[in-house]
């Protein structure tokens, strides 16, 4: 034991490890003085699963579907548990800081194990896990919430570890056991979008040894490493198999499966209706010229809200306007500089000169076959990235590439640059250093040096004219949109002069490295690592302020309860709260009340398109029928709300069918029918006829008695059998995942109203129920079992071997 501990390479990664984990808690610093990054997405989050963790905590059970939002929907993306954590335990260890450190320390030690894996010295390693870990839109990811996503992206170099030890070492033990963990690891991340993404470059790496292997007609090597990579693939699968299932299944009932609706809102015939439509996945498209934001941070202006100095021209003609100090202070805090055509842009993507340059530097040496995967894919994923710039290339890839149009946000795939590149980086450092060559040196760093002063020349081809600069003009006059402009030009030359100063700072210490002329190569690596953090910290520093940090109360009660609020849960009954501050893009209602809202990037299919087909079009049958009860407003003196008093309720009867043929009918008819006694009924249960009447005046009486997560309970009389509308989505992909009961006995549920269940009782007194048993969690549970023991094994085998190897 103690030869292991005095072992150089076991001491020397030992100490890097800590040295992350300390780098990740000082970047992180206020996590010590018990505070949390204020995450918006997070804060959503929690505003969603607030039901959930209250049932979790109180019943001490999980149940897999919320009243709170979207007027009920699984959690299978809100953050469910399952039984067999194993994975979670390994991954829990991994990522052992507290939060958002933990995020931080997983970039860090995941790439510096790649940079292992590819045998590069461990000073170089530790250089470029710097470079991976604070690039500026991994940093901000984390700033905004998106929390999986930055959970993926960290396991991505541990992923590609595992697939070159079995594809370029032919390491076939270890290169199975970190493949699988790998890929367990990756998918429990739980952001398919990534994985999926991820998977382009294992495609193209893929296709690169499949040409090597019929190049030499050498197919054994790859044929068994591609065996053994796809198990892998497979054992990771089923380590995650309850989520993926459940994930699987949610995805087809929300607005990412394939949609039944032939025809729009408009009554057009929907040119896509599987995936999400054209406009909706390429809203953020970066622009062609955009990219050039990767090497020259604020090439677009940086962020919809860029911080100015003092001096700026917008602080300036504030003042001007008579704002004081503070209130203009307060504006070029979050000046709208940005000047492209993406949305919202809380950050550039910035990648670092640096690292550009450095990866660059590798590419005018000798190309290794990693290389060349690598800039294969950097190429490909800039193209893609561009959405709707490059149509002819996204609409090949929405249209032809299998579950590319289930993903919005394509300029998201740069994740591949900012993966790909700080590789490249590392490899091309050190395979200069091996051999250098002051020609090739100086020709790329003159030619990004000549590249930022043509740029500089050429500041007068833009416009610096944004989206939103009209409306600016009109609210605070054209003299401002001029001072915003000054501001645009200033940070884009002010960029690329640091840009041109940083590429010769690490030109000259490259150069006197390579010529003998630093006596300690301690001085190059302290000096390089220097650089290259100054280089992407001082971007990242610009979106990470003080307050982002709030105290932990604030992120665990994240919303306040307000006198509205209050009075509206004061009723005990039943209902649902629709609040129009915040229609579907808000979860602050969901967190005290039962909801028709809520925050989700794949919402509900049949809210989404109640929406877009009645509520946005005023049709008020339609709130009336999901019992919303209470409607929250903004009015003068502040927020309001109003009773919604023709709200139908929990469930009602009807005395009228109609009968619709297929989901597009049951949708229109929704707008010129009587709700009140009238059902839609779509594919009828075969267990009975349809009348087109039902009519009776005797007795009836429906009443909602208990309600939670998994079971809502009804009072049910009537002296003659009866149709019933329950004001509950109808279980339309998972038929069996709610039941009806009556007497203990199940009765078959009908599609109603497009959306609703409804049911035919029969005549009598006695209690409903409407329980909720997915079936499908435990069938998945045992895929989830059988995938953790095979990674159990693999563990204990390697184990095994290794002890034995280190005995002989």
């Amino acid at each position: 034991m103690i030869k292991i501990f005095t072992n150089k390479h076991f001491l020397t990664h030992f100490l890097v490890f800590v040295s992350f984990a300390l780098v990740s808690v000082v970047v992180f610093n206020p996590i010590l003085k018990e505070e949390a990054l204020f995450q918006s997405d997070i804060i959503q989050y929690n505003g969603m699963a607030n039901e959930r963790n209250q049932t979790r905590n109180s019943e001490g059970k999980e149940v897999y579907w919320t009243n709170a939002a979207f007027g009920g929907m699984y959690t299978y993306q809100l953050g469910a548990q399952y039984n067999a954590q194993f994975i979670k335990s390994i991954d829990r260890f991994i990522r052992f800081l507290p939060r958002p450190a933990d995020y931080l320390f997983l970039y860090l030690i995941s790439f510096y194990v790649l940079m292992l894996v590819l045998n590069i010295d461990f000073r170089i390693a530790i250089l470029g896990a710097l470079a991976f870990g604070f690039s500026t839109y991994f940093l901000i990811i984390i700033d905004v919430g998106h929390n999986a996503k930055a959970h993926a992206i960290g396991y991505f170099p541990l992923l590609l570890s595992g697939f070159l030890l079995l594809f370029e070492k032919s390491k076939w033990l270890i290169g199975i056991l970190l493949s699988s963990l790998g890929w367990a690891l990756e998918l429990v991340a739980n952001h398919y979008q990534m994985t999926y993404y991820f998977g382009f470059l294992l495609l193209i790496a893929g296709l690169f040894y499949l040409y090597e292997a019929i190049k030499t007609q050498n197919f054994k090597p790859f044929i068994k490493a591609s065996y053994l990579f796809l198990t892998s693939l497979i054992i990771g699968i089923l380590c995650n198999a309850a989520t993926l299932i459940t994930t699987k299944m949610y995805s087809e009932w929300s607005t990412r499966g394939t949609s039944e609706l032939m025809l729009d809102a408009d009554g057009r015939t929907k040119e896509n209706i599987s995936g999400l439509d054209y406009e909706y996945i390429t809203q953020y498209s970066y622009g062609i010229g955009e990219s050039l934001n990767l090497i020259f941070p604020r090439f677009y202006g940086g962020s919809n809200a860029e911080p100015l100095s003092d001096n700026s021209s917008t602080f300036n003609y504030l003042k001007r306007l008579g704002a004081t100090n503070k209130q203009a202070r307060d504006f070029t805090q979050r000046a709208p500089l940005y000047w492209g055509n993406q949305p919202i842009i809380a950050a550039p993507a910035y990648l670092g000169i640096l690292v550009i340059f450095l990866a660059l530097l590798g590419f005018s040496m000798k190309m290794r076959r990693l290389n060349k995967i690598l800039w294969i894919t950097t190429v490909v994923s800039l193209m893609l990235s561009w959405g709707k710039n490059f149509d002819i290339l996204t609409s090949f890839f929405i249209d032809y590439f299998p579950l590319y149009n289930k993903f919005r946000a394509v300029s998201s795939i740069q994740v591949l640059i900012e993966f790909c590149l700080p590789i490249l980086a590392v490899v091309g450092l050190s395979d200069y250093l091996k051999n250098p060559n002051q020609k090739k040196l100086l020709k790329t760093s003159g030619g990004l040096v000549i590249l930022g002063v043509l740029l500089l020349f050429g500041r007068g081809l833009f416009s610096f004219s944004g989206l939103n600069d009209m409306y600016y003009a009109q609210n605070f006059g054209a003299g401002f949109v001029e001072a915003l402009i000054d501001d645009r030009k200033s940070v884009y030359s002010n960029d690329i002069l640091m840009g041109i100063i940083l590429v010769a700072s690490m030109t000259s210490l490259i150069w006197l490295q390579t010529n003998a002329k630093l006596k300690n190569g301690f001085l190059f690596y302290i000096g390089c690592g220097i650089l290259v953090l100054f280089d992407l910290g001082r971007v990242s520093d610009r979106y990470f302020t003080s307050d982002d940090w709030v105290s932990k109360n604030k992120i665990e009660t994240p919303f306040e309860e307000t006198v509205v609020d209050q009075a509206i849960k004061k009723d005990k009954s039943y209902y649902r709260v629709y609040n129009l501050n915040e229609g579907l893009n808000g979860a602050k209602t969901s967190y005290f009340h039962n909801s028709l809202g809520g925050y989700h990037a794949a919402k509900p299919n049949y809210v989404q398109n109640l929406f877009d087909y009645h509520i946005f079009n005023g049709n008020p049958q339609i709130i009336n029928m999901l019992n919303v009860k209470y409607l929250i407003n903004q009015t003068e003196e502040g927020p309001g709300y109003s009773l919604n008093e023709d709200n139908l309720g929990a469930a009602w009867f009807v005395d009228s069918l109609v009968v619709a043929k297929n989901a597009d009918e049951a949708i229109k008819a929704l707008a010129d029918i009587e709700l009140s006694n009238t059902a839609i009924i779509q594919n009828p249960s075969k267990q009975f006829s349809i009348s087109p009447s039902i009519k009776s005046n005797e007795y009836k009486s429906l009443k909602s008695v208990s309600h939670s997560a998994d079971l809502h309970v009804y009072d049910y009389q009537s002296d003659v059998n009866s149709f019933v509308i329950f004001s509950e989505w109808y279980p339309m992909i998972s038929t069996e995942d709610w039941q009806l009961f009556v007497n203990n006995e199940p009765i078959s549920m009908e599609r109603v109203n497009y959306a609703l269940r409804g049911a035919f009782l029969p005549a009598g007194k006695y209690q409903i129920e409407m329980r909720f048993n997915p079936i499908i969690v435990s069938k998945a549970e045992t895929a989830h079992w059988f995938g953790h023991i095979i990674l159990l094994f693999l563990i204990s085998f390697y184990a095994y071997n290794f002890v034995k190897q280190k005995q002989a």
